[in-house]
């Protein structure tokens, strides 16, 4: 009885051991409901990239604070967006961008968007 008691002990151990396994197969790591792509091509996949399109409703220096569209339901009414490396780029009330960022924002009221990728101002 000690022996059969023994085995099963061994064999819930390894079974265990195996399922806590945390390697992921990186093909199988990004959920396709959630990341997005810059354009279509495969390619130029970034993962873990969000993207949302919005109105400006203010601009202040190296930040826009945008209203993103209504389809965008999981992101705030408002957000800040840090565009402080695209200087180039003159942003202006009423403006429409699409954002790409990496999933990091402050946790803060309105939140603010740091990890931005790419911001384009769109027609």
């Amino acid at each position: 009885m000690e022996r059969i008691l023994s085995v099963f002990l061994c064999a819930l151990l390894v079974c265990t051991f195996t399922a806590c396994d945390k390697e992921q197969n990186e093909e199988t790591k990004y959920d396709a409901a959630s990341p997005s792509q810059s354009d279509n091509t495969p390619s130029t996949i970034i993962p873990d990239t969000y993207t949302f399109i919005g109105e400006v409703l203010s601009v202040e220096k190296g930040m826009i604070l945008v209203s993103p569209d209504k389809q965008n339901s999981a992101i705030s009414p408002e957000v800040f967006v840090n565009v402080s490396q695209f200087s180039e780029l003159k942003f202006e009330k009423g403006d429409r961008v699409k954002v790409v960022f990496n999933g990091q924002v402050a946790q803060s009221f309105p939140p603010q968007i740091l990890g931005v990728i790419n911001i384009e101002i769109i027609e």
